[in-house]
C-alpha cells in the first residue's frame, strides 16, 4: 500500500510539473505574441507619421512656384528656413524607423522606407541648392540630377506598400524640376531688369555729366571771350582717335578791334584729365592755320584741328575733362 501511494504521489508531482511546464509556455507564447502585436501597432503608427510627414513636404514642394525668384528676398529666405526644419523632419524620421524593432514581414519595407525618405532629403538639398545660387553654372545639372532622384523616388514609393498608408501619393515630387527652372527663370528676368535699370541710370548719369562738362566749357570759353583782347583758340571737344592722334574741335576767337585774315603760328598746351588728375599733357606747335574767310572783330570762325603725339607717348583712351590753352598765336589784320 506504501508503494502505491508513493507512485501516486510522484505521478502526481510529474503532472503538476508539465502542468507548471505548459503554464509558462502558454504565457511565454502570449508575451511573444503580445510584444510582436504591440510592436506592429506601433510601427503601423510610425508608418502613419511618416505619411503625413512626408505628404507635408510634398505640399510645401509646391509651393516654389510662389517665390519672387530672388534669393535674398525675405519669400526666399523664409522659405529656405522651412526646407532646413523640413529636412531635420525628414532625417529624425528615418532614425526613428532605423531604431523601431519591427516583425519579420515589416523589415524589408521598413529599410525600402528609411531608404525612400534619406532619398528625399536628398531631393531637398538640392532644392536648397538652386534656391540660393539659381544662375549658377553648376545649377542646371543639380535640376537635372534632381529630376532623375525624383523619378527614382518614385518607383520606390510604388514599391512600398502598406495597407494603411499611401506612400506612392506622399512621395509624388512631379513636376519640382520645372517648379525650379521657373524660379531660375525669374532670378533670370530680375537680373535683366536690374541691369536695363542700371544701364538706364549709367546712360543718365554719363548724359548729366556731358552736359556739365560741356557747361562748363561753355562758360569758361565765354570769360575768356568776355576778357582777351587778342586771338585765341577756344576748344569745344577733344576726340582720340589713335594712341597719337587727338582731334580737337573749336574755334578761333577774334578779341581784337581788326579784321583777321590767317593765323601764322601758334601754340596749344593740351591736358587731359580724368577724375580731376593728370592723365596726359603735350605742347603742340602749329604753322600757318588757313581760315574760311576773314574774322570780324569780336567774332568767331570754327576750326578743326588734329595733334600727332611724336615724341613716343601714348594718349590715353579713358579721359572725362580737357583743358586747351592757346599760347604765342600770331596773325595777320586788316584795319
Amino acid at each position: 500500500m506504501m508503494n502505491e501511494s508513493a507512485e501516486a504521489q510522484s505521478a502526481q508531482k510529474r503532472r503538476n510539473i508539465l502542468i507548471a511546464v505548459a503554464v509558462v509556455l502558454v504565457a511565454a507564447l502570449a508575451g511573444v505574441f503580445f510584444y510582436f502585436h504591440t510592436a506592429d501597432s506601433r510601427y503601423a503608427e510610425k508608418c502613419k507619421e511618416a505619411e503625413t510627414v512626408t505628404t507635408d513636404v510634398r505640399d510645401f514642394l509646391m509651393e516654389v512656384d510662389d517665390l519672387k525668384g530672388d534669393p535674398d528676398g525675405d519669400d526666399v529666405k523664409e522659405y529656405l528656413d522651412r526646407l532646413s526644419k523640413a529636412e531635420t523632419n525628414l532625417d529624425k524620421l528615418a532614425g526613428d524607423l532605423k531604431s523601431m524593432r519591427v516583425s519579420g514581414k515589416n523589415e524589408g519595407r521598413n529599410q525600402a522606407l528609411v531608404e525612400a525618405i534619406l532619398l528625399e532629403k536628398d531631393i531637398l538639398t538640392d532644392t536648397e541648392t538652386v534656391l540660393k545660387a539659381p544662375t549658377d553654372a553648376k545649377t542646371a545639372d543639380v535640376i537635372g540630377k534632381l529630376k532623375g532622384k525624383a523619378s527614382e523616388l518614385d518607383e520606390r514609393a510604388a514599391k512600398l506598400t502598406f495597407e494603411t498608408v499611401d506612400f506612392a501619393a506622399a512621395l509624388k515630387l512631379d513636376g519640382l524640376d520645372d517648379r525650379l527652372k521657373g524660379y531660375v527663370k525669374k532670378k533670370e528676368a530680375l537680373d535683366a531688369q536690374k541691369k536695363a535699370e542700371a544701364e538706364r541710370k549709367a546712360r543718365e548719369a554719363a548724359e548729366a555729366k556731358r552736359k556739365a562738362q560741356q557747361k562748363k566749357i561753355e562758360d569758361r570759353n565765354q570769360t575768356l571771350m568776355n576778357t582777351t583782347s587778342d586771338v585765341i583758340y577756344l576748344a569745344t571737344n577733344v576726340k582720340r582717335t589713335s594712341p597719337s592722334r587727338l582731334d580737337i574741335d573749336g574755334f578761333f576767337y577774334n578779341g581784337t578791334p581788326n579784321r583777321v585774315v590767317s593765323v601764322d603760328d601758334m601754340m596749344l598746351d593740351v591736358t587731359l584729365y580724368k577724375d580731376g588728375e593728370v592723365v596726359y599733357s603735350q605742347v603742340f606747335t602749329f604753322g600757318k592755320i588757313s581760315l574760311g574767310g576773314w574774322i570780324p572783330s569780336h567774332d568767331r570762325q570754327g576750326s578743326h584741328l588734329w595733334v600727332n603725339d611724336n615724341n613716343g607717348a601714348t594718349i590715353p583712351e579713358d579721359f572725362d575733362d580737357f583743358v586747351i590753352e592757346a599760347a604765342n598765336v600770331h596773325w595777320t589784320y586788316y584795319r
